[in-house]
Formats: C-alpha cells, sequence, structure tokens
C-alpha cells in the first residue's frame, strides 16, 4: 500500500499556492474568461436581487469559486495526510463567508468602513457563542493553512518591474523590516513565555 502523504501547513500551503500560481500561468487566457470574480459591491435592492449579485451570471461564478477552493482544499487536505471528510463542512463555510463579502459589499457599510473580515467575525462569534461549532465543521477551520496560502498568492502579485524600481536599497530595507519585525515578535514571545509553536508562526 503506497504511504500516505503528511507535509506540514507550512509545506502544503507552499505546495497548494504554487500549484495553482503555476496553473494560473499556463492557463492564463483560459482562467480569465472562466474565473471571472463575483460582483459584491451593491447599493440598493435591485443591485443585490436580478441585476447584481443574485444574478444568474454572478452566481455561476461563485459557483466556479467554490468549486476551485474546494479543490485546491481538497489537494491540500491530502498532502497532509488527513482524511477528506474533514473538510465535508467547507460549503457552509463558503456560504457563510460570502454572506459576509455580500453585506461588507453594500454602499453603506463601505462610507463606515466596515470589511467583509469585520461581518466573518461577527458570523463566527455568533455561531461559536448562541449555536456552537458543531464537529463536522470543524475540520475545515484550517485558518493558519488559508492564511499562509493567502500570503503566498499576495507575493505573487508582486511584479518584478515593482522591485527592480525598489532598487538595491529598497531591497536591503525590506529584508531590514521583515528581520526587525520577526526577531522582535520572537523575542517578545519567549519573554511571555508563549509556547514554541506559536512563538514559530509569529
Amino acid at each position: 500500500m503506497m504511504k500516505r502523504l503528511s507535509l506540514t501547513e507550512d509545506w502544503t500551503a507552499t505546495v497548494v499556492s504554487g500549484l495553482v500560481i503555476l496553473i494560473s500561468v499556463v492557463l492564463f487566457s483560459l482562467l480569465e474568461y472562466v474565473l471571472g470574480w463575483p460582483t459584491l459591491k451593491w447599493s440598493n435592492g435591485s443591485e443585490l436581487l436580478s441585476e447584481g449579485i443574485l444574478s444568474g451570471k454572478n452566481l455561476r461564478e461563485f459557483l466556479v469559486v467554490f468549486i476551485v477552493s474546494y479543490v485546491v482544499l481538497l489537494i491540500a487536505v491530502l498532502l497532509q495526510g488527513r482524511s477528506v471528510g474533514a473538510i465535508k463542512g467547507f460549503p457552509v463555510l463558503f456560504v457563510l463567508t460570502v454572506l459576509a463579502m455580500i453585506i461588507g459589499g453594500n454602499e453603506v457599510m463601505n462610507d463606515w468602513g466596515l470589511e467583509a473580515v469585520i461581518f466573518c467575525l461577527l458570523i463566527g462569534l455568533v455561531i461559536n457563542n448562541f449555536i456552537g461549532v458543531p464537529d463536522w465543521l470543524k475540520g475545515c477551520l484550517s485558518s493558519e493553512l488559508y492564511v499562509k496560502t493567502g500570503l503566498v498568492f499576495l507575493g505573487a502579485t508582486i511584479i518584478f518591474q515593482d522591485i527592480m524600481k525598489a532598487g538595491a536599497l529598497g531591497l536591503i530595507q525590506s529584508v531590514a523590516v521583515v528581520f526587525s519585525v520577526w526577531y522582535f515578535s520572537f523575542w517578545l514571545c519567549k519573554r511571555f513565555n508563549i509556547d514554541k509553536e506559536m512563538s514559530d508562526s509569529s
């Protein structure tokens, strides 16, 4: 029997992100056509319903985003050697995330500076304190994996020309800032006797 893979969370995020980026580069024109990002901005009922958020085109784009996200998460789970059943609650998590993003996309909320992250937090607090997080949903709540994967995607958006514009001084400054912040965070965690796993991830 073939040995089951068991990569760490860091390596899983790196491999999955790299795979997605590679596919995006190779199939750029196709992905640009298929993976249109859904509309999330709205200011009235008409833009929320038939003309915008809940229009057929927008719902299809939500479906494509869900399928891609689910496949990426499935690959990540397999790389970590976890059971596929651990992510059976992902559709519910995806719907709750979309709900938070739609609320955050309202024009009034934007004027107040309230973004989707705030509403994700509020929904999570309500569920955790009033309903309780069911066991079938806990398996897909891998927040660190999502954050690490997102950071790789964010880094991939940095264009080489922008790095060249920064010049040698800019690169040295960036390295110095990153190293200083990391070292200070690590030192602070040790001073407060925070466990090693949390200290390393900080």
